[in-house]
């Protein structure tokens, strides 16, 4: 089995929200995409927001500036 298809295996809630903050803490760009179907919507207050991929949604380089640590 692929580490592709491990990732994507074991779909308990449990496990999806752990490989999540594993992934985003490790700025895995390529295994957050896997987690999230396209498209990805964020929805702020009244405000949506639409993007083909996970990927084009997070900037980590503007959240290591806001937050001042190196991932």
């Amino acid at each position: 089995m692929t580490r592709d298809k491990a990732i994507l295996s074991d779909a308990s809630l449990a496990s999806t929200v752990a490989r999540f903050i594993d992934y985003f803490n490790a700025a895995c760009m390529a295994y957050l995409d896997l987690l999230f179907a396209p498209p990805c919507v964020f929805i702020l207050d009244t405000e949506t927001h639409v993007f083909e991929r996970y990927s084009d949604a997070v900037d980590f380089s503007v959240l290591k500036k806001l937050v001042g640590i190196t991932l």
